[in-house]
């Protein structure tokens, strides 16, 4: 084993390190140590001036180890590591040392104890470096093709950018069509275009596009392998239509005599056991909902192109992909633990998306803003921002980022029906590119926004009285409306938490 022959080179940083730490007794102490051939300092190692001084010490000296103390590894590690190994240094064999973040900034009262902390964390990378081995890169094959888990908007726009370059994709998505969430939306903040207008097309070139495999109504079973070559196993379940043969006529669906809470419309209205989620879907075929369906055969009966098949079962395949990029999407806090928004025991009580399916054309109101509990028109709204979010005791800690948004969006929306929209809110935060003029403008449309919290929602026949307190003139308001719209807060689907201990991805509390 060679003959360790260390450099140690100390920065000013321009003062950042030197007005804290004593850099001329780091230079001092560290050049006694065994196996240190010199400790130099420079105002600033990372510029020319300070590497060309590296350089030729490794050069001059026949160093074959480096310890840096300076700023984050974050700022110049790279170019350090690529200079080095110019002269002759393993990568593996540079340690640099925080002494800026972890001594200078946070120790800047007391300069003594900040110098003492710099040198036993050099002192640290010094015999770390004693006992490291270099370590050589090596190439593997990869396999060029990506998994996609989820077929949202993420999903599918990432699926289209790899196909693009030529690239094998496989598209998983555990519905039985893609589109995601933003399907469910009629239109987008800030500008209020038609998201299916954005989407379908997007969607068609998913199905037409040859670099794309499109695998629906499936889940990931098992993930095995490393970065470049991963064997994912997919559990596929029965469609009961075959796509190829569907014809779209929608004779199955007319004649199935079992009807089911229609997820897609957030049980707004019911659907056949057998359905088409929506006309765009992709692929554009029916599905048989195995969970409901009774096997009576009517539907068989009459297909035209005998696409359907009742002992469809489901199957296994395997796959292997290179990389894998989740796009699994969201889901709503569970509203079960907040009895005192009156949700799923008053059907006046919705949730926003639930409103965003009421917007909708296509939807099961046709547009119509209805009261559910007797189908009248519905003339007043009431929005309950933070349903759960910012909520330290039983709720979400953190704010969900587009609920401001889409509550200004579907106002307005509201408003433009000559509905009375009111905003019950604690801060609205509009983040991004022209959304404060969004805000802006839906005062302008006359929606009432009102700082502070719902404290309270009393059943009054068909109508809902909400009782909520204005910390702008410290008066409780009472107003009475006909719908109550909860903004909940967005969750980690539970997908996506099996999916992380799958791909042993972490997950943070957001």
């Amino acid at each position: 084993m060679s003959k360790r022959r260390f450099g140690v080179f100390t920065c000013y940083c321009g003062g950042n390190i030197s007005d804290v730490v004593n850099v001329e007794k780091v230079v001092n102490e560290t050049s006694k140590w065994n196996n240190v051939v010199v400790s130099q300092s420079n105002r600033y190692l990372c510029s020319k001036p300070g590497v060309q001084m590296i350089r030729k010490a490794v050069k001059d000296l026949n160093l074959n180890r480096v310890v840096l103390a300076c700023c984050t590894p974050k700022m110049h590690q790279k170019r350090f590591e690529k200079n080095l190994k110019e002269e002759g240094i393993n990568p593996k064999l540079l340690k640099i040392v925080n002494i800026r973040e972890q001594c200078s900034w946070v120790h800047s009262n007391n300069p003594d104890e900040a110098t003492k902390k710099t040198l036993d964390l050099v002192r640290g990378a010094v015999k770390t470096l004693e006992y490291a081995t270099p370590l050589e890169s090596v190439k593997k094959d990869i396999i060029q093709s990506a998994l996609i888990i989820g077929g949202g908007i993420a999903g599918i726009t990432a699926a289209l950018r790899i196909a693009e370059h030529g690239l094998q994709v496989h598209l998983v998505e555990k519905e039985s069509t893609i589109g995601g969430h933003m399907i469910q939306y009629p239109k987008v903040f800030p500008t209020l275009d038609c998201s299916q207008c954005i989407l379908t097309p997007r969607m068609v070139e998913i199905s037409e596009n040859p670099n794309i495999k499109l695998h629906t109504l499936s889940e990931i079973q098992s993930v095995k392998g490393s970065i470049g070559d991963f064997t994912i196993r997919l559990k596929k379940k029965p469609r009961g239509v075959d796509p190829d043969k569907c014809i779209s006529c929608g004779l199955c669906n007319r004649i199935c005599p079992v009807e089911k809470s229609n997820d897609f419309n957030e049980g707004l209205n019911n659907r056949k056991a057998v359905y088409l989620p929506f006309p765009q879907a992709v692929p554009s075929a029916y599905t048989i909902d195995f969970d409901y369906c009774t096997r009576c055969g009517k539907c068989a009966e009459v297909c035209p192109s005998e696409a359907i098949t009742l002992n469809n079962e489901a199957r296994e395949e395997e796959i292997r992909v290179g990389t894998i990029i989740l796009a699994t999407g969201f889901q709503f806090m569970d509203y079960n633990k907040f009895g005192e928004y009156l949700y799923g025991r008053n059907s006046n009580v919705i949730t926003s998306l639930q409103m965003e399916r009421m917007i909708d054309v296509t939807g099961p109101t046709q547009g119509h803003i209805t009261r559910l509990s007797d189908g009248q028109d519905a003339k007043s709204v009431a929005y309950m921002l933070c349903a759960g979010s910012r909520d330290y005791n039983r709720g979400i800690k953190y704010c969900s980022r587009v609920c401001c948004l889409y509550a200004i969006k579907q106002a307005k929306i509201l408003r433009s029906h000559d509905l009375d929209v009111w905003i019950h809110y604690i801060d609205i935060r509009t983040p991004g590119r022209r959304y404060e003029e969004f805000y802006k403008s839906a005062q302008l449309d006359g929606v009432n926004f009102v700082r502070g919290k719902i404290a309270e929602i009393i059943p009054n026949g068909h109508k809902l009285l909400v009782r909520a307190e204005d910390t702008f003139i410290n008066k409780i308001l009472e107003n009475e409306v006909d719908l109550v719209v909860l903004c909940p807060p967005i969750i980690t689907s539970t997908e996506t938490s099996k999916l992380a201990d799958l791909i042993k991805t972490p997950l943070d509390e957001d």
